[in-house]
């Protein structure tokens, strides 16, 4: 176990009585903590759940935020990315009787993904998350590197998998000393789906590949653009846009949360991937239209994430205002 101090709040044996488990993945250089996470951990306990947050790296005020809000606080070394963290969580359950855990599912939230939109517990895709029947059930699902499954940023696991050999098998062979990323996508995210869905469990997404595709969808980006092109937008810009949100039809091995995340957005997902305000703003049209689309869904003040930019962004670049920065971006008006 890589666990190396832990803060508890909230009595470690209380979880087992809730009605939710929720554990918060994160990392951070400097250790700050993003406001979604804090709003995430709100809701959550106000639907019955036991919050839990693990990190390799908190230190004062960040520290002491993580200690009042969540009921127990893990620092833990920097070791097996996101199912590392999920590893040490399932060794905290161990000892326990199996009988014992009477939580319905284990939501779990990495802090990958950046607020762009106000969330409570009535949000669509967040009630869902704690309230699947799935035994796997996430935001997205993918067939990256050819084999179906859910991708796990934001996600859930019903209590019926967590207590099943087919989970303990696969969280005993996971490699939790790896810090490949690419191990973690192959021997996480993939096999824990292909596990699941080979031992006779059930997986599914609240918005899935077929979504994507959808009529409904290209009406919503239709519409956008026209909202666009209104503003004046260069039509290059609105045409690499919409190139940018729907992959081609012969190709189902994408990544939703990267090519669609203004689709998320139309269709009431209230997140965007972190890599994609780190890119290069001439590869995205992310940071130069990420306000318009905002404007566009009705949200008058971007979420408050959006506002802390230059301390959720692992990038070197920096902004003295992160929201001026998204305002300066689009394109001057023609």
């Amino acid at each position: 176990m890589a666990i190396t101090k832990a803060h508890t709040l909230n009595s470690f044996d209380n979880l087992f009585s809730c009605k939710y488990v929720t554990l918060f993945i994160h990392y951070s250089d400097h250790g700050f903590i993003a406001d979604s996470f804090l709003e995430l951990n709100s809701i959550a306990k106000k639907i019955g759940s036991y919050t839990l947050l693990f990190s390799p790296y908190l230190k004062g005020d960040s520290l002491s935020t993580a200690m009042t809000a969540f009921d127990y606080v893990a620092i833990r070394e920097n070791l097996g990315r996101d199912f590392g963290a999920i590893k040490d969580f399932y060794e905290l359950l161990r000892p326990h009787r199996l009988k014992t855990w009477k939580f319905r599912r284990l939501c779990i939230f990495n802090n990958s993904m950046l607020q762009v939109s106000k969330i409570d517990s009535e949000t669509a895709w967040l009630k869902d998350l704690f309230k699947s029947n799935y035994d796997i059930f996430g935001l997205t699902d993918s067939f990256g590197s050819g084999y179906y499954h859910i991708q796990t940023y934001h996600y859930s696991l019903s209590q019926r998998l967590l207590r099943s050999k087919t989970f303990a098998s696969f969280i005993r062979e996971y490699d939790e000393n790896s810090t490949k990323r690419k191990y973690a996508i192959q021997h996480g995210e993939i096999k824990l789906t292909q596990m699941a869905l080979n031992d006779g469990y059930t997986a599914g997404s609240w918005f899935s590949w077929k979504q994507h595709v959808s009529p409904n969808s290209y009406k919503l980006m239709h519409d956008l653009s026209q909202y666009l092109s209104s503003l004046s937008i260069p039509d290059d810009l609105i045409k690499r846009f919409r190139k940018e949100n729907f992959p081609p039809y012969y190709d189902l091995a994408y990544n939703p949360s990267h090519f669609g995340w203004a689709i998320l957005l139309l269709h009431g997902y209230s997140f965007v991937k972190r890599e994609l305000f780190e890119i290069n703003p001439e590869e995205t049209t992310v940071n130069l239209l990420m306000l318009l689309v905002i404007s566009y869904l009705g949200y008058s003040e971007p979420a408050n994430d959006l506002n802390s930019l230059q301390l959720l962004l692992r990038m070197r670049k920096s902004f003295d205002d992160p929201i001026e920065h998204l305002r300066s971006a689009p394109p001057p008006i023609i």
